[in-house]
């Protein structure tokens, strides 16, 4: 038998050992993916964001990222850190159009709205991050220290620091409609934001003292603070009159707190004129609820906080009457509800038959027990902040244009004994904490009839028992 001799023996030793260190060294190796290689890699773990990320990798336009940024190992998706700090443009939207190119690209989590943005806190360099309709509960911007845009609305971050971002040019955050108030923003400041032009926070939380302006707002042309609890804000004059958009603010001079008195413009001149009807002419209102100035119809905000009841339908009969009575805007229908929210006693609102394009401002009726809002173009109801609710019609319209509910929230509403949802666009609906109803039409939508809890079922009036039948 021939031997090696042991020179030879040795050399192939020492090569099986290096061929052997050689081969523990692939990209696929557990350590590099943890980052502790030299590509630096950070599991994302919201899977919607990850593989968001990757898809965005193979895009080939405007919002393409860089080659394999963000990849995909072993049902994991992983971060590249080095990557991520040149990326000035993030693009993550998820409204129905987007949805429908994730899908026919084959993401698994195409409609799967991201929840955590962990990972965003590499992108040093971003300039531009648009994440509207998701669902985003956290979200650390204090290390973009180049952000200019923020497109987030329709999405649950209640906490936001800004104090890092003074680039930032346009902020853009409406708050969704069809979440409960923990879900949206209570307080925010823009004081170190000195160079923002436009400022949008519809639908938020925002409470008194909630809203802190830039200490140099010379800059700000757009802001947008409707629809929130403490609103209308009150702002400095001299920003008030730079401003070529101004919603849900008032100029110091004109109320929203001062001492000449608590006056606030309403908006929408058919809500305003049928207020002014109601408490002069028709004296269904307390007198000087509203007063008129020029074109322009003011709200005694201390005057509404008395007010138990509003009917303003604009119904066939309805209309004629305010003809009769020499309304300029009897025929028009009422869009906007703002000024609302200052009625904090009313005990019921009708507003039958009417168009709204913007959402109730209800959050701060506790005291709220009935609503009728049949036919009036509801897209969305927080009812949120109206535990004592007892009766609520919103009946979508069958005509064209006019919004329907696509999905409510009836978790805050367990004193509910009446409710009709008639001919919207629900598809599902939990009534499980609903054990008052005795009346429940739920009939022509797309989900009916809907199975309830046969405890619930029984309950109901059988004439009064539409859409429904028991589990």
């Amino acid at each position: 038998m021939m031997r090696m001799n042991k020179p030879m023996t040795t050399a192939m030793f020492c090569m099986a050992l290096l061929l052997g260190g050689l081969s523990s060294c692939t990209t696929n190796d557990v350590e590099d993916i943890q980052g502790d290689g030299e590509q630096d890699l950070y599991e994302i773990k919201d899977r919607a964001l990850g593989e968001y990320l990757v898809y965005n990798c193979s895009r080939t336009d405007e919002n393409k990222l860089p080659y394999e940024m963000a990849v995909a190992e072993n049902g994991k998706f992983y971060l590249n850190t080095q990557k991520a700090a040149t990326v000035e443009n993030l693009y993550l939207v998820k409204n129905d159009a987007q949805i429908s190119k994730l899908e026919s690209a084959g993401l698994a989590t195409a409609a799967v709205k991201i929840v955590d943005m962990d990972g965003l806190q590499f992108f040093t360099a971003l300039k531009t991050l648009k994440i509207t309709s998701n669902s985003v509960e956290r979200m650390d911007l204090t290390a973009l220290t180049q952000l200019e845009t923020v497109e987030m609305n329709n999405n649950c971050v209640a906490t936001l620091d800004l104090s890092q971002n003074a680039k930032l040019v346009r902020f853009r955050y409406g708050g969704n409609t069809t979440t409960d108030t923990s879900t949206k923003l209570s307080t925010i400041s823009f004081a170190n934001n000195n160079v923002i032009e436009h400022i949008y926070l519809k639908n938020q939380n925002l409470q008194e003292n909630g809203f802190t302006l830039p200490s140099n707002y010379s800059a700000l042309k757009e802001l947008d603070l409707s629809n929130n609890p403490a609103a209308p804000f009150a702002i400095p004059e001299d920003l008030m009159n730079q401003l070529t958009t101004a919603v849900g603010v008032v100029a110091d001079s004109e109320g929203g707190g001062d001492e000449d008195g608590e006056l606030f413009t309403i908006p929408d001149q058919a809500f305003g004129e049928y207020l002014y009807y109601l408490s002069t002419t028709a004296g269904k209102l307390p007198q000087g609820l509203v007063v008129k100035e020029g074109n322009e119809y003011q709200l005694d905000k201390t005057i509404a906080a008395t007010v138990t009841s509003v009917n303003v339908n604009k119904m066939k009969d309805t209309i004629t009457e305010l003809q009769a009575a020499g309304l300029t805007t009897a025929e028009t229908l009422i869009s906007s509800a703002d000024g609302l929210q200052f009625f904090t006693g009313l005990v019921e609102f009708t507003a039958t038959s009417n168009k709204f394009t913007e959402a109730l401002p209800i959050t701060g009726l506790s005291n709220l027990e009935v609503l009728q809002v049949n036919t009036a173009g509801v897209s969305s109801l927080d009812l949120s902040g109206n535990p004592k609710l007892r009766i609520l019609n919103c009946n979508g319209s069958t005509k064209s244009g006019y919004g329907t509910l696509s999905s409510i929230n009836l978790s805050y509403t367990s004193n509910l004994e009446t409710l009709n949802l008639k001919n919207n666009k629900l598809e599902a609906i939990n009534v499980t904490n609903l054990v008052k109803l005795t009346e429940l039409d739920l009939s022509g939508n797309p989900g009916a009839n809907f199975k309830i809890p046969a405890g619930i079922f029984n309950n109901l009036t059988t004439t009064k028992n539409k859409g429904v039948e028991a589990e």
